[in-house]
C-alpha cells in the first residue's frame, strides 16, 4: 500500500511542479503534498499484530486487544449493496464478553489472515463461513495462503 501511495504521490507531485513552473500556480502541488501526508499518517496507524496468544489491532479510531483464549467464535459476514450485488465479505471475532470485533482483513497481507485463521483453529475456534460467493472467495484465498505457509 505504501508503494502505491508513493508512486501516485510522485506522479501527482511531478505534475504539480510542472504546473507551478508553467503557470505559477502552486495550489495543486500543496494539495498533493497535504493529501499524501494525511494518507501516510492514516496508513502508519494501521496495525495488526498476531502472536500465539494475543491479537492487537490498531487504527485511526482506536485499538483493540483480544486474548485468543477469550474468543467464543469467529465468522465471515457478507454485506450487500446496489454497488456490490455479490456482497462484500467482512471478518469478525466474537469475544466471550463484549461486542464482536470487525477486522478488515483485505487491508492486511493475506499471510496475516492465514496466521490468524491458523491460531484461531489451533485454539479450537470454529470459523463460520456463509454460502455466499464473496465469503467463500475470502476463505479460499486465506486457505491457499495457509497451505503455502505450511509448505514453506
Amino acid at each position: 500500500m505504501l508503494v502505491v501511495v508513493g508512486v501516485a504521490a510522485s506522479l501527482f507531485s511531478t505534475l504539480g511542479v510542472l504546473l507551478w513552473l508553467k503557470k505559477g500556480n502552486h495550489g495543486f502541488l500543496l494539495g498533493v503534498l497535504a493529501s499524501t501526508a494525511a494518507l501516510l499518517f492514516v496508513l502508519s496507524t494501521l496495525r495488526l499484530e498476531i502472536s500465539p496468544n494475543l491479537l492487537k489491532r490498531r487504527s485511526i479510531f482506536g485499538s483493540d486487544l483480544v486474548q485468543f483464549k477469550d474468543v467464543a467464535g469467529a465468522y465471515i459476514s457478507v454485506e450487500h449493496s446496489p454497488k456490490a450485488p455479490q456482497g462484500v465479505a467482512s471478518f469478525w471475532i466474537q469475544p466471550r464478553k463484549g461486542p464482536p470485533l470487525k477486522i478488515n482483513l483485505r487491508i492486511y497481507p493475506v499471510q496475516a489472515a492465514a496466521m490468524l485463521f491458523s491460531i484461531l483453529e489451533a485454539q479450537g475456534v470454529d470459523i463460520d463461513v456463509p454460502d455466499a460467493w464473496s465469503a467463500r472467495r475470502m476463505e479460499q484465498q486465506i486457505r491457499a495462503a495457509q497451505a503455502k505457509a505450511r509448505v514453506a
